[in-house]
């Protein structure tokens, strides 16, 4: 009888190790496959935060110093650069001006701007055709006063005018060409030259410039 109850007792207690056993695998199992969907959850996350980041530094960028974040609008491509406004009387800040420009400025480099631009508070333009250009025309001249009147410089269309060293004001002239380039051709004065209806490239890769010296 004894043996009976000592033997029972010892089942007991081989079913209790076995049962603890048992507690302790499923414990670790558990705690391995915790593990395994944190690696996988972290994994998954590392791959969202490095895809966003590809992602963003293929839509923004930096040309000369100046950011660019590239917009799409419908089937149109267009290029964001935002500067401040302050108020020439108190510095403060009165606003953000964002310009938007169709050339990518990566790619406006390979017109050649020969000279250095120096900015003054008056623009006299002058073209010697009207470079319609089917409304590029237009919208190339457009832009351009836009930018430079949010920089400071007010522009003036005077087809009679021409290059003046004095600093009363900046001159640039338009005119078609068999290149586009854009000269320097004094202290303040700059030949455009358009070759085949390249107006909105030429005077776009002029805003880029004037971008980069403002940034200076």
């Amino acid at each position: 009888m004894i043996d009976e109850k000592q033997e029972g007792k010892k089942e007991a207690i081989d079913n209790l190790e076995q049962e603890k056993q048992a507690e302790e695998r499923q414990v670790k199992l558990q705690e391995k496959q915790i593990k395994s969907i944190v690696v996988i959850l972290g994994a998954i996350i590392l791959a969202v935060v490095v895809f966003y980041f590809i992602i963003d530094s293929m839509r923004n960028f930096e040309y000369g110093g100046v950011g660019f974040t590239i917009v799409k609008e419908d089937v149109l491509i267009f290029y964001k650069s935002s500067f401040p406004i302050y108020s020439k009387t108190t510095g403060e800040l009165l606003a953000t001006y964002n310009i938007f420009i169709r050339n990518d400025p990566r790619k406006l480099k390979d017109i050649e701007f020969d000279g250095d631009l120096n900015l003054l508070p008056i623009m006299v333009v002058n073209a010697t055709s009207d470079f319609n250009c089917e409304g590029y025309g237009n919208l190339a001249m457009t832009n351009f006063v836009k930018l430079h009147s949010a920089i400071g410089t007010k522009v003036i269309k005077d087809n009679n005018a021409s290059c003046s060293n004095n600093g009363d004001y900046m001159f640039v002239r338009l005119t078609e060409s068999e290149e586009t380039v854009i000269k320097q051709t004094g202290d303040y004065c700059y030949d455009i030259y358009v070759n085949n209806c390249e107006i909105l490239e030429a005077t776009e890769r002029f805003m880029v410039e004037s971008l980069i010296t403002i940034n200076e």
